[in-house]
């Protein structure tokens, strides 16, 4: 099974985290997208700052996200209006109630979406531009068409222009405002909204007849004087205070429809509390009493108010008919634009210093603001909270090693003639391009053989299984071979265990920081919590695995077989001064590689430099190996040595021979993760 990366949420209100996910098969109904743009709402960074308090059936970990655009991978059964390779864009709807958010969120490279809620990207669409449509768009459809709501009739090809009443969209420069500003206009309808005097202009150009102030102590006498004697068929609000404002202007023209796309108060001040229930409890006991005030006001007044959920489109008629034919008409006509194109702008990808600011609006209690851009970028992984993107652009990670489009093949067995020739027309076969070929045979009379070839193959992920099935096929016919196939645009997820001494383990989370390992990090697991803030401050999860007392470590071991099987790739263990038992090794299922100073067989227990320090080595090193059950016996995958003298103390052993082990270790790292190190029996390969 192929494998992506993603910015996950580990815990409950915790960082994102770069990792690697298995890329899923999409069922009936849905295509596998590359994902090639998405876009950061308000609702995102309030899931992860709040989690389970407002989304309590969120499990965790779970990737976040809604908006997407970019190419289908694969499509399942049914799916009639797509094909593989074609740019689209959708709603990803992983945090709902029920929906698998490993699979179904935004924020990995590839991810599923519904084809009910997906459509396709024209020519005139970036996917920038496109990644920030699905989840406002959705909002204000619902709000605009579903028959709970305004229950307007769709669009159509000959919808007569602004004949069939008037629409109030309260909060236009809002993502989900700016989008019912438009699809209100296209159904046929009228449309007066506010924004600030900075946005207005931006609200006329979408569609909006009249535009007021929504600052000014006269707004709504504003709008209710620009509708006139004319029929209002309801309003959309958006905004703090938004909803009394709507159901003043309903009362005084006529109007009995109110859809509330946002809570009357904002919900920012809970993201990033450590201490989050204190301030929950008069956050939600304000947006309660408001909209029970609200609700009762408009029940009063004959109006009919109710709550607009955008996803509620997956399971609803009016989603197919939404994205599948009212969407791509109004694109292709002109009638729906993404809104910075309206006045000259464009969403900014991330690093553009013009980028406009982020979201912390679109149904959420604010006024003129959309969604955050971010543009992806199949090397880089997002780390880190999306209070602080949504502030300072998103954290990353990245790093040259990972390459785009490139694959790794591992090739070994018995040497015969052939195989050379075999593999190279297979990739040439298949389109790509030989970038890097080492190989080595201990007995060309049919002895051992190994090979690791790296290639460049445009749309890689989509050609890959094609690319599996003919190895199968090739190297299977006349050859006693072994072969695997990597992505080197996925990052390998590693996992580090670590006891007190830290300088291997800062070391590999610095060297990821800075770009230098093509891995993901989605854990560390310690026996002691010394190094815990240390951790965090990398972005990376810690967990604290005390270690049983005595000789059974079954129990610690159970714990941390929990928290790794099926969610990495190696694991590394950086100074872990526990024996692991064969039973784990056998449960993990992944390699595990080691480090140790050169002198454990001479040297044993602890004080390893000391004791060298009076016995007077001349040399001191480092190893690093793969784990086996047999102790420091694996086959070692590096090596290496500095000279000392009689003038160097025991302390400076030790600081000498940390910076070895921290060499080394990371050499190891490196090499296992690019695919390197080929094992064979009790020793190792390396390309």
């Amino acid at each position: 099974m192929s494998s992506h990366a993603a910015a996950i949420m580990p815990a409950p209100r915790a960082r994102l985290t770069a990792t690697t996910l298995p890329t899923p098969t999409p069922a009936p109904d849905e295509v596998l997208v590359r994902v090639r743009a998405v876009a950061v709402n308000p609702v995102d960074w309030v899931i992860q700052g709040t989690s389970r308090v407002t989304y309590r059936w969120l499990r965790t970990p779970a990737v976040l996200g809604s908006d997407v655009a970019g190419d289908v991978l694969a499509i399942g059964a049914n799916v009639t209006r797509f094909r593989v390779g074609q740019r689209v864009f959708g709603l990803a709807t992983g945090t709902d109630r029920g929906r698998d958010p490993l699979r179904e969120g935004a924020f990995q490279d590839a991810t599923v979406l519904s084809e009910r809620l997906t459509a396709a990207t024209p020519a005139s669409l970036t996917d920038e531009e496109a990644a920030v449509f699905p989840l406002g768009l959705s909002t204000a459809a619902c709000a605009l068409f579903q028959p709970a709501h305004l229950g307007l009739p769709l669009p159509s090809v000959d919808t007569a222009d602004g004949d069939a009443g008037v629409v109030v969209v309260w909060g236009g420069s809002t993502s989900v405002g700016m989008n019912a500003v438009q699809l209100a206009r296209a159904a046929g309808y009228e449309v007066v909204s506010t924004a600030s005097p900075r946005n207005a202009d931006l609200v006329r150009s979408l569609g909006a007849d009249a535009v007021a102030d929504h600052g000014s102590p006269t707004a709504v006498d504003d709008l209710v004087a620009a509708i006139g004697s004319r029929p209002v068929i309801g309003a959309v609000a958006l905004g703090a205070g938004s909803a009394d404002a709507c159901i003043d202007i309903l009362a005084r023209t006529g109007g009995t429809r109110l859809a509330l796309a946002s809570t009357p108060y904002s919900l920012a001040g809970l993201v990033g509390r450590r201490r989050l229930f204190p301030a929950m409890i008069p956050t939600f006991s304000r947006i309660g009493l408001a909209t029970a005030r609200s609700m009762l006001r408009a029940r009063r007044r004959g109006i009919r108010a109710a709550f607009v959920w955008g996803s509620s489109l997956r399971d609803d008629a009016l989603g197919p008919r939404l994205w599948g034919e009212v969407v791509p008409r109004l694109l292709a006509d002109g009638r729906l634009r993404p809104p910075a194109r309206a006045d000259g702008r464009r969403h900014r990808t991330r690093g553009d210093p013009e980028r406009p600011r982020p979201a912390a609006g679109g149904g959420l209690g604010a006024q003129d603001r959309g969604p955050t851009l971010i543009a992806a970028e199949p090397e880089r992984g997002v780390v880190g909270d999306l209070t602080r993107a949504r502030q300072n652009g998103p954290m990353v990670s990245a790093s040259p090693h990972l390459q785009p489009d490139h694959a790794c093949l591992i090739v070994h067995g018995s040497d015969t003639p052939g195989i050379i020739a075999a593999v190279s027309a297979l990739i040439a076969r298949q389109g790509g391009n030989i970038v890097a070929f080492d190989q080595y045979s201990d007995d060309p009379r049919g002895g051992a053989y190994f090979q690791r070839v790296v290639f460049f193959r445009p749309d890689l992920a989509a050609a890959f299984p094609e690319i599996e099935a003919d190895l199968a096929k090739t190297l299977g016919d006349g050859f006693e071979l072994e072969w695997t196939l990597t992505d080197l645009s996925t990052p390998k997820r590693m996992a580090i265990l670590a006891s007190k001494q830290d300088h291997c383990l800062l070391d590999l989370l610095w060297r990821h920081r800075r770009g230098d390992l093509p891995v993901s990090i989605p854990m560390v697991v310690s026996n002691h919590t010394t190094a815990a803030e240390d951790v965090r401050s990398f972005g990376v999860p810690f967990f604290h695995v005390p270690s049983t007392p005595g000789p059974d470590k079954s129990a610690s071991e159970a714990r941390i077989l929990e928290l790794l099987v099926g969610n990495v790739d190696f694991v590394v263990l950086a100074r872990y001064m526990q024996i692991l038992s064969p039973d784990f090794l056998e449960k993990i299922g992944v390699p595990v590689i080691n480090i140790h100073h050169s002198f454990l067989p001479a040297f044993i227990g602890a004080e390893p430099y000391k004791k060298a320090k009076e016995r007077g080595v001349k040399l001191i090193g480092a190893t690093s190996h793969y784990v086996t059950s047999d102790l420091d016996e694996g086959p070692i995958i590096e090596q290496d040595t500095v000279r000392v003298t009689h003038a160097d103390s025991a302390a400076e052993l030790a600081r000498r021979g940390a910076d070895v082990e921290r060499q080394v270790l990371s050499r190891a790292v490196l090499w296992h993760a690019e695919d390197r190190v080929i094992r064979h029996g009790n020793h190792t390969i390396v390309f």
